[in-house]
C-alpha cells in the first residue's frame, strides 16, 4: 500500500510504500470522533495483530490516506470497513499536526449517531468498540493511559474544540469574485438537496456574521461568472462534499425575491433542486449540523427568511 507524503505545509510531495516510510516522513491520516444522543464517545479497540499499538484504545475510526485519496475518501472508506456504516452526515473538523513516534497531519471528521455498540458490524482490525461517558474517558486516560493508543492524552484537549464549531476563514475576494457584503440586493443561490422524499437542512456555523444558528440549504453567492447550475455543484462539492458524479437530477426554479427589513437586504434567490441516491456528506466549516427532513417539516425548525418559499418552489 503506497501512502501520500507531504511537506510542513500538508503540500503532497510524493508516495512510499507504508513499510519504507522513515521516521522524518510527513504522512496523512484521517480519524473520526463519534458520539450519540447521551454525549458518550465511541472507542474501538485495534485488534492484537495490528502493526501499531495492538490490543489499545482508540478513537472510532482511524486511517491512513493511500495514493490517489483524499482526506474525505479515506474517511468513508475507513468508516464501511470498519464500523459497517454507510451514509452518516460527518462534520469536517480540525486537521492537526502530530509530531513525535509518527509525523503526520490527521484531518478529523465529527458525527453524532444513536446506536448501541452491539449493533455495529466490525471489521478484523477491530477487537472491540465501547461507548463510554467523557467523565469516565478522561479518568481513564488519566488513570491508565497504557490502554489508549498514544495520542489519546491529546484528547484532552481535543474534547473542546470539537465541540465548538470552526472559525469562519477571513475572505479574500479571487479574481473576478464579487464581494457582496454590504449590496442591498445580493444575488445568491439555495440548493435544496433530495434523496428518498426527504431534503437536507443545514444548521448555519453559529459564528457566521449572517443568519447564525438558523437552518437553510446549501447556499451561497452567486458573485462569479459561474451559471447558477455550476454556482450550485461548486457550492454542494465544497460545503456538503456532494461530487457532479453522485448527482441524478438538477433544476433550477424562477427567481425568489426576500425581504429583510432587519438586513436592510432584498436577497434575489435562484432555487436548486438537486437529487441524490445516498444521504452521505460531509459539512465544512459553514454548518454545525445537518438534517435530512420531509419538506413539509422545514417549518419546524428556526429557519432563514424565505426557505419555506425556496422548498416550495419545487412543490409538485
Amino acid at each position: 500500500m503506497k501512502v501520500i507524503i507531504v511537506d510542513e505545509n500538508d503540500r503532497e510531495i510524493g508516495v512510499k510504500e507504508r513499510q519504507e516510510l522513515l521516521p522524518e516522513d510527513i504522512y496523512r491520516a484521517s480519524a473520526l470522533w463519534l458520539t450519540n444522543p447521551k454525549g458518550e464517545i465511541l472507542l474501538a479497540k485495534r485488534a492484537l495483530g495490528m502493526r501499531n499499538d495492538p490490543g489499545k484504545w482508540s478513537c472510532a475510526v482511524a486511517g491512513t490516506v493511500e495514493e490517489g485519496e483524499h482526506y474525505d475518501e479515506n474517511i468513508v472508506k475507513e468508516i464501511e470497513e470498519e464500523l459497517g456504516l454507510r451514509d452518516l452526515v460527518l462534520r469536517r473538523g480540525p486537521n492537526m499536526r502530530r509530531t513525535g513516534r509518527h509525523e503526520f497531519f490527521c484531518q478529523w471528521y465529527l458525527a453524532s449517531l444513536d446506536v448501541s455498540a452491539e449493533d455495529l458490524v466490525v471489521s478484523k482490525e477491530v477487537a472491540a468498540v465501547k461507548w463510554i461517558s467523557e467523565p469516565d474517558l478522561l479518568y481513564a486516560i488519566e488513570s491508565d493511559p497504557e490502554q489508549f493508543t498514544n495520542n489519546a492524552q491529546d484528547w484532552k484537549s481535543r474534547i473542546r474544540r470539537f465541540k465548538d464549531p470552526l472559525d469562519p476563514p477571513t475572505f479574500v475576494a479571487r479574481l473576478g469574485q464579487k464581494d457582496y457584503t454590504d449590496v442591498a440586493a445580493p444575488k445568491t443561490i439555495n440548493c435544496i438537496v433530495q434523496c428518498g422524499g426527504e431534503i437536507l437542512i443545514v444548521k448555519r456555523n453559529s459564528k457566521m456574521n449572517t443568519y447564525p444558528g438558523l437552518w437553510n440549504g446549501i447556499a451561497g453567492y452567486l458573485d462569479d461568472e459561474k451559471s447558477v447550475i455550476d454556482k450550485a455543484k461548486e457550492e454542494l462539492r465544497e460545503e456538503a462534499a456532494i461530487g457532479e458524479e453522485r448527482i441524478i437530477a438538477i433544476r433550477e426554479a424562477p427567481v425568489i425575491e426576500i425581504e429583510d427589513a432587519a438586513l436592510r437586504k432584498t436577497w434575489r434567490t435562484h432555487p436548486v433542486l438537486a437529487t441524490i441516491g445516498r444521504k452521505g456528506v460531509i459539512l465544512d466549516w459553514e454548518a454545525e449540523d445537518a438534517r435530512w427532513v420531509r419538506p413539509e417539516a422545514v417549518g419546524d425548525y428556526d429557519i432563514i427568511p424565505g426557505f419555506e418559499r425556496i422548498v416550495a418552489s419545487f412543490s409538485p
